[in-house]
């Protein structure tokens, strides 16, 4: 077994104390981002070394937290069935990071249930507005912040509900309202300070673009870059004169 510091201990040891403590990282993000704790502080699993650069693998993960993939098959009565596969399942590892792209959410922003629907907010002539159930709903874009506010109407206010829409959809074109901050996703992101997520969320997506925070952030120590081949990911030392992050987590494309 490999000797291990007391300092890279000590690293692991906060940094999975801070990843349970954290109420928004649960389930499968809980997981990968323990073992990344691992991995990075620890060299658990033993990385493989090619030219000086340690190297772990995608299925690595899998392996490690979901070695049971199943997948759906034709049975002999002809009926599609779930069947586990020789394969670790590394798919799941790549739907975890993908889901916590950091992003603007609207669904955030409403503070419902994701079960719940809004109540209708058509004018009426002694109240506010009318407060049924929503008959149909839609969001309506506020120009000056880029946030999208989740409206409903029943049946009476369709009507008046499609105006709205209208309206704010000309008002939006008119004015080109800016990219709402963002309020979602990130949360791995929170407890290994040193990468630099951004460029992992540009090829987990490529439509992705970095929103607004209403926060700053300090500079990363570790760039994440994915390659064009391959499903390895590495932690490579670069140059301490120039000016760039001190290590390099590569991950490459899956496929």
């Amino acid at each position: 077994m490999t000797e291990m510091s007391y300092p890279a201990l000590r690293a692991h040891h906060r940094c999975v104390e801070a990843l349970v403590a954290d109420p928004e990282v649960t389930g499968d993000l809980l997981l990968v981002g323990m073992w990344l704790a691992r991995a990075i502080h620890l060299h658990l699993p033993k990385p493989a070394v090619n030219d000086g650069t340690s190297t772990w693998q995608l299925p690595d993960i899998a392996r490690d937290l979901f070695p049971l993939n199943m997948d759906r098959g034709l049975a002999f009565n002809g009926q599609m069935v779930e069947a586990p596969s020789a394969e670790p399942d590394w798919r799941r590892v790549f739907e975890v990071l993908k889901n916590d792209i950091r992003r603007y959410d609207p669904k955030v922003d409403q503070q419902l249930p994701a079960w719940a629907r809004p109540r209708c907010s058509g004018p009426m002539v002694r109240r506010a507005s009318c407060g049924k159930g929503s008959y149909t709903w839609g969001y309506l874009t506020d120009v000056e912040t880029g946030r999208k506010r989740l409206v409903g109407a029943c049946r009476k206010h369709h009507d008046w509900f499609q105006q709205e829409r209208k309206v704010n959809a000309a008002v939006v074109a008119a004015t080109e309202a800016p990219p709402p901050p963002a309020n979602a996703g990130g949360r791995l992101a929170r407890h290994f300070l040193d990468i630099d997520w951004p460029a992992l969320w540009v090829k987990l997506d490529e439509s992705w673009t970095a929103p607004p925070e209403q926060m700053g952030s300090a500079r990363p120590k570790l760039r994440v870059v994915l390659g064009d081949t391959g499903s390895s990911f590495s932690v490579q030392r670069t140059s301490s004169t120039a000016a760039r992050p001190r290590f390099a987590l590569i991950n490459g494309t899956l496929s």
